[in-house]
């Protein structure tokens, strides 16, 4: 229960944009998580999701070495759990790092993992990830239009599955998407 309660305390300080608090969080939780050896579904908490988050939050610090390493480590942590929400959940993360530091290519094969990871698991809320992470990245390969469409059907399947959790994240991917290239040159003054 206390890996746990670290772990919601890391990512709520994290969307308060307590960055470097959450951190402290999320590493606790991996601390009791390989001191206890937690071997139960709880360990996804410990093994998985705190690591990725972890990786989010050492990216956004300027840690980018490191915060590789942890989403290396969360994905090999999925492998030995039976656990599809914990592959398709890391695998989501990934794609949004690779996707911040504007890596469309990987972000692209990532999210055909997580199209493939939801669709074999019924997963709706990663395949709507899964088809907005695809998008963005195809219309950072100069596919605009195919990219938009894709974002704006990941969007609503986002909606339909009852979340608005980091809607704006992938409307802010929808703006992005919509200027990519630059449509519109300002007259030299």
């Amino acid at each position: 229960m206390l890996m746990q309660s670290h772990w919601l305390l890391g990512l709520s300080l994290f969307y308060l944009g307590e960055i470097e608090a959450s951190r402290a969080q999320f590493e606790q939780a991996i601390t009791i998580h390989d001191a206890e050896h937690i071997g139960s579904l709880v360990s996804f908490y410990g093994a998985v999701l705190s690591r990725g988050h972890l990786a989010r939050t050492l990216l956004y610090l300027g840690f980018a070495d490191q915060s590789q390493q942890m989403m290396d480590e969360a994905i090999a942590r999925t492998r030995g759990m039976r656990h599809p929400v914990g592959l398709a959940d890391a695998l989501a993360l990934t794609a949004h790092l690779l996707a911040f530091n504007h890596q469309a290519h990987p972000t692209h094969e990532t999210a055909a993992a997580i199209a493939k990871h939801s669709d074999e698991h019924g997963l709706p809320y990663y395949a709507a990830i899964a088809s907005m992470m695809s998008g963005w990245a195809l219309a950072m390969q100069n596919r605009e239009d195919e990219g938009i469409t894709l974002i704006r059907e990941g969007l609503a399947g986002y909606l339909a599955t009852g979340t608005r959790h980091q809607y704006a994240y992938y409307l802010a991917h929808l703006a992005e998407a919509l200027v990519h290239p630059p449509r519109f040159v300002l007259p030299a003054a």
